[in-house]
């Protein structure tokens, strides 16, 4: 443990900003100083390290503050397990979320506190990618939809919307549904799942259309499609009672991931399932949606 001295008050309540990380040394320091640079000044950082074999601990100490609580677990690959410890240490009524490859607009936090009235708060992010060591180039956003009207509904009807370190929620909230799942057959997915959960428990969510995030594509950030496969098989027999009422938006995954796979004879094994157990205008859906969708997404 590191500077574990946590009252920082200065009328204003208090935001825990978790960061899990695992030899991520060459990214954290821009995370973290994304966080020291923010105009909204009441804020600890848990930085939750998975047994780092780089410089990620001397780089956390370099930073001298008492803001900072650093934690060491084994999470066994599964980053909720990160996410969770980081939640239990946290003191904040606010918790925000932010990826150790990934870094925030100075404004992100004050930015956010300004909406009243809802629970879970996220934001547009844009892409970038890292040119060298000082420099990285922004492009892109990962069009994040506004899903507050009807968060739970959207959410499952439609697909993953918040990007996890755009996402700021209440503390209660994340403890009154256990926190993220740590079932190894989620890995990848577990953002999305809480997401709903907190959406069903009745959440209120609010979404700012500003860009407030810069997300790292590229490299651990893309899904492998047999990983796709796993999540998508945990997540429909966890929301839906039959292939009937399984979304849209996972059955292309499912074909996605199958053709990346070049696991032909399933995909075409899928789509007469989609076709006989559903519909042909279901069939038709999914595929214009597999056509129009991003590579890599």
């Amino acid at each position: 443990m590191l500077m574990n001295q946590t009252t920082i008050d200065n009328g204003n309540v208090l935001v825990s900003v978790i960061v899990p990380t695992y030899n991520h040394a060459s990214h954290l320091g821009r995370a973290l100083r994304s966080v020291f640079k923010q105009t909204y000044e009441n804020w600890e950082l848990i930085v939750v390290d998975n047994h780092s074999t780089d410089n990620t601990e001397a780089l956390v100490e370099s930073f001298s503050s008492f803001r900072i609580k650093y934690l060491k677990i084994n999470n066994h690959g599964v980053i909720a397990a990160s996410r969770n410890a980081g939640i239990e240490a946290a003191e904040g009524e606010w918790i925000a979320f932010l990826d150790a490859d990934d870094f925030w607009s100075e404004n992100k936090i004050e930015s956010c506190l300004t909406m009243n009235g809802v629970d879970f708060i996220y934001h547009q992010v844009m892409l970038y990618k890292v040119k060298n060591e000082n420099t990285v180039e922004i492009f892109g956003d990962l069009n994040c939809r506004d899903v507050s009207n009807d968060p739970y509904k959207n959410l499952l009807g439609s697909g993953p919307a918040p990007q996890t370190s755009s996402v700021i929620v209440k503390r209660q909230c994340l403890l009154a549904v256990n926190g993220f799942d740590e079932h190894p057959d989620i890995v990848g997915g577990e953002d999305y799942d809480l997401w709903v959960r907190l959406a069903q428990s009745g959440c209120k969510f609010g979404f700012q259309p500003a860009i407030k995030s810069y997300y790292l594509t590229g490299g651990n950030h893309v899904t492998a499609p047999h990983r796709s496969l796993i999540i998508v098989d945990y997540l429909s027999k966890k929301y839906f009672e039959s292939f009937s009422q399984i979304p849209d938006w996972m059955h292309k995954s499912v074909i996605a991931s199958n053709i990346k796979l070049k696991r032909y004879c399933e995909t075409l094994r899928y789509t007469k399932d989609i076709l006989f157990r559903k519909s042909f205008l279901a069939l038709i859906r999914v595929y214009i949606l597999l056509l129009t969708s991003r590579v890599g997404k």
